[in-house]
């Protein structure tokens, strides 16, 4: 039986490199950094694997998934991917847009699911009750998704079980 390796996590500084880095990004919209900015924040210094799958109906999944790869892609000028490479992780940063999957990813393998994923799925049919990963709580500038309702903001970001 093969052990599982343990991830290094990158110090509270890099950390805070990671998020000032990604909020100063030129390529990817707010929205996207916002949840990209969430989404980080659920991976234990980088190194816990998560990935955020969003309902294929969902308008601002797709925005998302488009701005995240544009922050990571190598043809933008954020070049994402290289600054996490600089931090001696194997953790990395992926998003798919297709019409089977509208997802962002962080963790060591970006096609699959790594052992242990957390995964957080936004579902649009129960919008009504706003159990959409994230819930909005003492978050200015909130911006929501009229599909699925989900809504990140400037501030700290709570999940739905968090107190």
């Amino acid at each position: 039986m093969e052990q599982k390796k343990e991830i290094t996590p990158i110090t509270d500084q890099q950390m805070e490199s990671l998020r000032e880095f990604i909020r100063r990004a030129k390529d990817g919209s707010e929205f996207a950094k916002q949840a990209l900015l969430w989404l980080l924040e659920q991976t234990d210094n980088l190194t816990k694997p998560v990935l955020l799958l969003f309902d294929n109906r969902c308008i601002e999944g797709r925005g998302v998934a488009r701005g995240v790869h544009d922050m990571v892609s190598s043809e933008g000028i954020t070049h994402l991917g290289n600054f996490i490479q600089g931090l001696s992780t194997p953790m990395k940063i992926s998003s798919i847009n297709s019409d089977r999957e509208i997802s962002i990813r962080i963790g060591i393998n970006c096609l699959g699911l790594d052992s242990g994923t957390k995964v957080i799925y936004v579902n649009s049919e129960l919008s009504d009750q706003m159990i959409a990963v994230v819930k909005a709580s003492t978050i200015k500038n909130i911006r929501t998704c009229s599909v699925c309702n989900i809504g990140f903001g400037d501030n700290e970001i709570k999940g739905e079980n968090d107190e």
